[in-house]
């Protein structure tokens, strides 16, 4: 996997997103974003890797951070190899906060934070499926990342996941899984409004949250 950021000038992200509202043909490889694209973009180096040295640059990637929810990472499932960044699910039970798990699985996650940019990898899936879902998303983190929308809600969380890939979502519509070539890209928000607490997410508001593509390959291969 390669992971490229780019950093825009003052006025490129607003008519990037506004000719993106109105395209109506069908998806296609952007190509290389300094050269194609409007504004003045530039290469954010501490933030994007070919993954072509010797080993994992860990000044750039925390490759051990704390475990959460019912995910469990550990260093050991990431390498760096070939060009490419590996990382591995491995079957290993264990228990944490009194709540038994059976996976254990790599990840890396960029130690300097960015608000906004343009970001895109290469990923290829993996050859479990279904049963695991590489996946390339940002999060915010922490109190410091909480902002006010134009609605007057409080934004206390926001993630935006790039692509999941292999989910095997039950599609309700069919009533069977979802095939292996769906890649799903959604958005997860957590507002306050009048203190209280709500989720934005891709079930319950699927308009704003929820998009998906069909893939004309198998990302496994």
């Amino acid at each position: 996997m390669a992971v490229g950021l780019m950093a825009h000038g003052a006025d490129g992200p607003t008519a990037a997103i506004a000719d993106a509202g109105r395209a109506t043909a069908p998806p296609k490889p952007f190509g290389d974003v300094l050269k194609n694209s409007p504004g003045e973009w530039v290469l954010v180096p501490d933030q994007s890797d070919e993954f072509d040295g010797k080993a994992i640059d860990t000044r750039k990637w925390d490759i051990d951070p704390k475990d959460w929810g019912a995910w469990s990472w550990s260093p050991e499932n990431v390498r760096q190899q070939g060009g490419s960044l590996h990382l591995q699910m491995v079957q290993r039970t264990h228990k944490r906060g009194g709540r038994e798990l059976y996976y254990v699985s790599g990840i890396a996650r960029n130690r300097k934070p960015i608000t906004y940019g343009y970001f895109e990898a290469r990923i290829k899936g993996c050859s479990r499926y279904p049963g695991a879902s590489p996946a390339f998303w940002m999060h915010s983190r922490g109190a410091d990342n909480r902002y006010e929308t134009i609605g007057g809600e409080t934004v206390r969380y926001c993630e935006i996941d790039v692509v999941e890939l292999q989910q095997s979502e039950f599609d309700f519509r069919t009533r069977r899984r979802f095939p292996v070539n769906r890649i799903d890209c959604n958005l997860h928000v957590l507002l306050i409004r009048d203190g209280k607490e709500y989720w934005l997410r891709p079930h319950t508001h699927p308009d704003i949250c929820k998009t998906s593509f069909d893939a004309p390959w198998d990302p496994r291969k």
